[in-house]
């Protein structure tokens, strides 16, 4: 529901899903990485969305529920409802041609390497445990059983044994190739609907107080009196004055400082500092003051975009299996800081980005592409 006079254009959400069985844990992994896939902005699907519905953003996934019922499901937002047979259209045209071609290794490899980092920057994290709890909770609702999650790990700790470019093929064609059922559901906004269900919750509400005796309403009033100071005391409880005993002092070390060498080469300063951790961080930071003024604006544009236009050797949708094969988190961009000494605005560009030892020459071969 949505306010009179709300824009509705393109603010329709159009679910289009295809139920199948299945019932081997491993094989609905590897089709949940066979959608993660599908998701990249080089795939069928995206490329089609892209070519098709420029405007809409769209997605694929496989639902699991509690109930054992699975679903392959295509899910556009921003988009028009005249627009269903259309995205319709590309959802079968993108599955075919996937069974049909299969995936590209090269952004599978991709993939596999961004997981090893999402893996190793989260080992990293402060809430590793929470993370894990909570994803124990997850597989636990969706299977009914409290220890599901071993199964993931056990994939997990086996990933590159099953996703491979022959086990996603292989596993899609398996379960994909003769869906005869199809589900399609649109959320589309009315305008004015807010305010009557507004209205009608109003008038429900005056009713049922008319229906009531003076005594019932003071006792209502009472219970809603009691409860709020329930709540007051409960916080009170769970905030007692002890929790604020700590100092400065006694503080856990949440930053841990590590000393740095420095080489100077020319004007180019090399800054080094080891810590115990298979992640390599590189930061590569260029002095651009001598950029006119008025060029500034056009050079900050220009640089917010690197990264995201092709090269030389790649194309805009190549690019980004490019990056994701040696790095993570990389980005560009242009700014200003304040000298220590002088106190004067500096302008800089800086691109830094994550690398495994193993990827660290081939990451600074693709910024020299991307730069250069």
């Amino acid at each position: 529901p949505v306010e009179n006079g709300a824009s509705t254009d393109k603010a329709a959400i159009i679910y289009y899903g295809m139920p199948f069985a299945i019932s081997d844990y491993n094989d609905m992994e590897v089709l949940d990485y066979v959608c993660t896939y599908m998701n990249d902005e080089s795939s069928p699907f995206q490329r089609m969305m892209t070519d098709q519905l420029p405007e809409a953003s769209a997605s694929m996934m496989t639902s699991w529920d509690p109930d054992g019922k699975v679903a392959i499901v295509f899910k556009a937002e921003s988009i028009d409802e005249a627009d269903k047979d259309t995205f319709m259209a590309i959802c079968k045209d993108s599955l075919a041609e996937l069974l049909e071609n299969g995936v590209n290794e090269e952004v599978l490899n991709a993939m596999l390497v961004s997981k090893q980092f999402e893996d190793l920057m989260g080992l990293d994290s402060s809430s590793v445990y929470l993370s894990l709890s909570e994803i124990m909770a997850v597989y636990w609702t969706i299977f009914s059983d409290r220890d599901a999650w071993m199964d993931a790990a056990e994939f997990e700790s086996n990933l590159t044994d099953y996703v491979t470019v022959e086990n996603l093929n292989g596993t899609a064609r398996k379960y994909w190739s003769e869906l005869d059922t199809e589900v399609t559901a649109i959320t589309v906004p009315v305008p004015g609907l807010r305010e009557e269900k507004d209205a009608a919750l109003r008038a429900k509400l005056d009713d049922m107080k008319a229906s009531m005796s003076p005594e019932e309403i003071d006792a209502l009033v009472e219970q809603t009196r009691a409860y709020n100071a329930f709540v007051e005391e409960s916080n009170a409880i769970l905030m007692p004055e002890e929790l604020n005993a700590l100092s400065v002092e006694t503080l856990p070390e949440e930053v841990s400082y590590t000393p740095a060498s420095e080489t100077k080469i020319g004007d180019v300063r090399l800054v080094v500092s080891e810590i115990d951790s298979p992640l390599i961080r590189v930061s590569f930071r260029a002095d651009t003051s001598a950029i006119p003024f008025e060029d500034l604006f056009d050079f900050m544009e220009y640089t917010s975009l690197l990264g995201t236009l092709g090269t030389e050797k790649y194309t805009r949708e190549e690019l980004p299996a490019k990056q994701a094969n040696v790095s993570a988190s990389m980005t560009m961009y242009s700014g200003a800081s304040e000298d220590k000494e002088t106190h004067e605005l500096i302008n800089f560009f800086l691109t830094s980005w994550y690398a495994l030892p193993e990827t660290l020459e081939d990451s600074f071969a693709l910024v020299e592409e991307i730069l250069y």
